[in-house]
């Protein structure tokens, strides 16, 4: 979700920054996510706002998983890394069912930044790295491919795309963390490099 809240920041603050990361994030119609936020609306009539949807749940994480069976968890679709998966399975702050309001909110947002006009909003000079993992369910690859391909209609020129082949959710816990650090570290070395002022807003 931190890439979602990243995207709707640039909305408003791009002009600030020197440049933005999105990782395993993706890019869809608004119109779906409109329809989803009917469904968590009809959720929350139904339970109230701080019920908890297993539907809702199901819907938007039920398939992550299919990909990677035999499953040894509910999240093998975070990492190739049993530790790393691990790590999160045993934070109580991980993996928790969410509210029905946080849907509502979340779906509301990502209908905001999937707008065309919304993503126009951003500073067309920002240097950008899209960056996933080709097995990540959250994007499959390809709706990696659709966010930087939509970044790039707004007139962004300074839009790169990274997709790791076999990795999945978090390309920074994942087996080959080490080269997905290097690369990021020389794309923030060229970002820097442009010399880019940055305004106040």
């Amino acid at each position: 979700m931190g890439s979602y809240i990243a995207q709707a920041y640039l909305l408003h603050h791009s002009a600030s920054l020197h440049g933005a990361i999105l990782s395993g994030s993706n890019y869809q119609p608004a119109a779906l996510y409109r329809v989803a936020r009917l469904i968590a609306r009809l959720e929350g009539w139904r339970q109230g706002p701080q019920g908890k949807s297993a539907l809702i749940e199901w819907l938007s994480f039920g398939s992550f998983n299919k990909a990677f069976k035999p499953n040894r968890t509910a999240f093998d679709w975070l990492s190739r890394d049993p530790a790393e998966v691990d790590l999160y399975v045993n934070d109580p702050l991980c993996g928790f069912r969410c509210s029905n309001q946080l849907w509502l909110d979340l779906l509301q947002g990502l209908a905001q930044i999937s707008q065309p006009s919304n993503l126009a909003q951003i500073d067309p000079n920002l240097p950008m790295l899209v960056i996933g993992g080709e097995c990540d369910p959250v994007s499959a690859g390809k709706r990696l491919t659709h966010l930087a391909d939509a970044l790039r209609a707004t007139g962004n020129r300074h839009v790169q795309l990274r997709v790791y082949p076999d990795a999945r959710h978090e390309v920074l816990n994942e087996t080959n963390r080490d080269e997905v650090t290097a690369d990021i570290l020389g794309w923030l070395e060229q970002a820097l490099a442009l010399g880019r002022p940055v305004r106040s807003e």
